[in-house]
């Protein structure tokens, strides 16, 4: 994981203002592939969390209270998360 935060962080020290056009726009483009990649495996974590139980290791009684509480995002991104993964299991072409 810290080779990702170096990497975001050398993504974030580029000044925009140097960029052409084509060469914004393609980084836009790069950057939302890997945001969704990002999601996916964002995705895959939180469903092996929900199937272990994992939250209660930090004293959340289900993986949708844990991500509110910690990471502390909203509750409609916690559930479609948490369903999202729950999917995967009927859809694995998806995954």
């Amino acid at each position: 994981m810290g080779e990702l935060a170096s990497a975001l962080d050398a993504l974030a020290a580029v000044d925009l203002d140097e960029l052409g056009d084509a060469e914004l726009l393609d980084r836009a483009r790069e950057l939302v592939a890997a945001a969704h990649r990002v999601h996916a495996e964002l995705t895959r974590v939180v469903r092996r969390s929900d199937v272990r139980g994992a939250s209660e290791h930090d004293g959340a009684r289900t993986v949708r209270g844990w991500l509110r509480g910690v990471p502390r995002i909203s509750g409609a991104w916690a559930g479609d998360l948490v369903r999202h993964g729950r999917a995967l299991e009927w859809l694995p072409a998806t995954a």
